[in-house]
């Protein structure tokens, strides 16, 4: 016989209607906010099997979530949480008017008989609902045991392995530390939340996140492709605020994160060269750059010309388009803004500031699409591309050799995207809404890639 495992109650009467607790892998949201009312410090996300259920006296007004309390007195196995229901003013003036009315339907009988009838009425109508006039007034009644309206599930604290962290944030709790130091703590109270710079003090109850949590939460939604909604359920703040904490850590990460992306090409290149894995080695040229090109698919825009902008006759919808350049041991050393879908790869990397980064006898590894030897040429950079057939029918013995050995090399350019594209944020259409941000939200997803482990030793 199933088992309620609500907090207090474990009822396992035959003729209470059970039902099943929502699995994490269909509906995180929905099985967070389950946890968060069964309050059952026993039961947890790695728990919660297919014998888990919730019995049908936790379900009011036809919620398919249980309550934060318990909706009804009946049962000896119940722990009733203390709670007081009080209707709001509005329902008791309706309530009020409808025994007025009834008064007044009986104004032609006996006065002494008037408080019979209006009883006798008050009883065929029923007492209003409490649980259900508050329910729909917005009123919701707090249980003892959480009190505490700080209380959220995802925060920095709750993650007690890396195997958990990593599935949602993609970094390890020691890469997410680093990363933390990385964007300088000292910065971030002054940050600036709204427009009119309504800052946390002003704001005590609705700003009780840390900023670990803060920086946790922009990234959970980064990695996972969360809403706002599934967010605010998990941090127990409001849609808005969450929308606030995210648009500005993601502005201030990118920033932060623009400050190292020169590190590397501020290095020798003999250092470069001297960690270079051996597939690279081949070339009597050492490499210093892998370029390649990667678009994001994005909602189609209502604006006719934004569409004919945007639209790829690659992959043959609207997309953004980046340019992305890799070491010889898979770090993302660079990347660009996101350009409309349309332009070529000549264009995107005329348009970009790689030129800033590159130095004299730099040498890039590029594909066949990028057709850029006289630019090369012109700034003194050495470019390594596959041989085109230029109307023959084969290439010779020689370029067929150096075709395989630029794919050997090339195929860590591809494994780099594929690490990008892990993050389900990019996974959907990206909604014009969000566009303004999606070239910081991809900066930020190359830059913490790089806490990963290097794709060649």
């Amino acid at each position: 016989m199933p088992k309620c495992y609500y907090k207090g109650c474990g009822s396992r009467r035959g003729q209470v209607r059970y039902r099943p607790f929502p699995k994490p892998t269909r509906n995180m949201a929905q099985t967070l906010l389950w946890l968060q009312n069964c309050a059952n410090e026993k039961l947890n996300i790695d728990n919660i099997s297919q014998n888990v259920y919730v019995c049908d006296r936790h379900f009011v007004s036809g919620n398919d979530v249980p309550t934060a309390y318990y909706p009804t007195l009946s049962g000896d196995s119940l722990e009733v949480a203390s709670y007081v229901e009080v209707p709001s003013a509005k329902c008791l003036d309706q309530y009020e008017k409808i025994l007025k009315s009834l008064d007044n339907s009986f104004h032609e009988l006996d006065k002494g008989t008037d408080h019979i009838y209006a009883s006798s009425f008050t009883k065929m109508l029923g007492a209003p609902n409490i649980s259900r006039l508050i329910m729909s007034e917005g009123i919701k009644s707090t249980p003892s045991h959480q009190l505490d309206k700080y209380k959220h599930f995802f925060n920095f604290d709750s993650f007690s392995t890396n195997k958990h962290f990593e599935y949602f944030t993609g970094l390890s709790i020691e890469g997410f530390r680093a990363l933390y130091n990385l964007l300088d703590p000292s910065v971030m109270p002054s940050l600036k939340y709204t427009v009119k710079a309504r800052t946390p003090t002003k704001l005590k109850s609705l700003w009780h996140l840390s900023n670990e949590d803060k920086l946790c939460m922009t990234l959970i939604r980064i990695k996972k492709g969360y809403s706002l909604k599934e967010l605010s359920i998990f941090y127990n703040i409001s849609i808005a605020h969450v929308s606030r904490i995210f648009h500005t850590w993601v502005q201030f990460i990118y920033l932060q994160s623009c400050c190292m992306r020169n590190a590397f090409f501020k290095g020798s290149r003999d250092t470069i060269r001297y960690h270079m894995p051996a597939c690279f080695r081949a070339f009597e040229e050492k490499i210093t750059i892998i370029l390649d090109s990667t678009e994001i698919k994005m909602e189609m825009s209502r604006n006719f010309q934004r569409q004919g902008n945007t639209h790829s006759n690659y992959k043959h919808q609207n997309s953004v388009k980046f340019l992305v350049g890799v070491s010889s041991r898979g770090a993302i050393v660079y990347n660009s803004e996101g350009f409309e879908g349309a332009i070529s790869d000549n264009e995107l990397f005329n348009s970009s500031d790689i030129e800033v980064f590159l130095q004299e006898d730099d040498v890039i590894m590029v594909d066949r699409g990028f057709t850029i030897q006289d630019i090369c040429d012109k700034k003194k950079y050495k470019l390594i591309i596959p041989p085109f057939l230029a109307g023959r029918s084969k290439l010779t013995a020689e370029e067929e050799l150096l075709t395989k050995k630029i794919a050997k090399c090339r195929i860590h350019v591809e494994r780099s995207i594929q690490r990008i594209k892990m993050y389900q944020i990019l996974s959907k259409p990206i909604k014009i809404s969000i566009l303004p941000l999606i070239s910081n939200i991809f900066s930020i997803i190359c830059f913490v890639v790089n806490f990963e482990k290097p794709l060649v030793n």
